[in-house]
């Protein structure tokens, strides 16, 4: 598995150096029945219910449909110990800035079936309701872009569908489970799609005010059971960034604090709310509706100040 998603992080690397969608196969080459990854880019809300994987062989022309063999998707981050991180120049932060989003990509695990033809072909993927391609006027998204791959020929042998097996003490070996892998629902605060995510706007804080879509009984959750995660960003290490949060009922405040002269856009704020029952179970209405309540941006000096854009609250599956 490790050898496998080394390429992925390796694409996330020219992610952030050339502001490029990083679009491939991996392997390159491939026998049918083997089980492969795609990089699909840096797109906002995929998941495994709302992307279709097509191939074409060139011998054939014929498409054929590869969605129901989609083992799951998920996210890959750079080291944030790397210089991809933790470089501030231009190139580190144009995804930032083109996306919205921390510095991601999106790869699909895909088994590929055994009667596959051999030779040169292409993987088509298209992407359903809730993703957001970033930039679309100026970046080439996975669903233009043809992914050549080769199928080996019968002299290569039949492929076997990865298990991603790995050690577990005393000894024992476990198959992979990479539906772990995968985000669980939670209720994001993002900018929204038409501010571009170009505004001057900086404060130094930032209050957020939802309602959250909760599954059963809300005054059995007690603040154990929320956890507020930072979309983390490259350029921001050094922001000193703060975050806190209160609960009343399905009503939580987010608080966000940058102490430092110079802060970051108000439309790069984004932050996921996940909230676990006392059994681990999400209590996030996948189907549910939150609310912004409220938004409040307040400058260095403490001043608070009129927004000029109003982010928004959406739940990913």
């Amino acid at each position: 598995m490790f050898q496998r998603m080394a390429f992925a992080f390796f694409a996330v690397f020219f992610v952030l150096l050339q502001g490029c969608v990083a679009v491939q196969s991996f392997p390159a080459t491939a026998r049918a029945g083997d089980t492969i990854t795609l990089a699909l880019g840096s797109v906002d809300g995929l998941n495994k219910s709302n992307l279709q994987i097509s191939y074409t062989p060139q011998s054939t022309n014929i498409p054929v449909d590869l969605t129901a063999n989609i083992r799951n998707v998920f996210k890959v981050y750079p080291d944030k110990t790397s210089r991809v991180w933790l470089d501030t120049a231009d190139s580190a932060n144009i995804l930032n800035v083109f996306a919205g989003h921390g510095a991601w990509l999106n790869v699909a695990v895909l088994d590929l079936p055994a009667t596959l033809p051999s030779g040169y072909g292409s993987f088509q993927v298209d992407f359903g309701n809730g993703v957001i391609v970033p930039n679309t006027f100026a970046v080439q998204s996975a669903e233009t872009v043809q992914i050549i791959s080769e199928i080996l020929p019968a002299a290569a042998g039949t492929g076997v569908a990865s298990s991603f097996y790995y050690y577990s003490a005393p000894g024992g070996v476990i198959s992979g489970n990479l539906s772990k892998l995968a985000a669980i629902p939670q209720v994001v605060l993002r900018p929204q799609v038409s501010n571009s995510y170009f505004s001057l706007l900086k404060p130094s804080a930032a209050e957020y005010r939802i309602k959250l879509p909760i599954i059963g009984d809300v005054q059995a959750l007690d603040d154990s059971s929320v956890h507020v995660i930072w979309d983390d960003k490259p350029g921001e290490f050094n922001k000193q960034i703060q975050l806190n949060w209160k609960r009343q009922g399905d009503e939580l405040t987010v608080n966000i604090l940058v102490p430092v002269a110079q802060a970051i856009q108000a439309d790069l704020h984004r932050f996921s709310i996940i909230v676990l029952d006392a059994d681990g179970i999400n209590a996030i209405d996948p189907a549910g509706t939150p609310q912004l309540l409220s938004y409040r941006y307040f400058d260095f000096n403490g001043a608070e100040f009129a927004p000029t854009y109003t982010p928004e609250v959406v739940v990913m599956k």
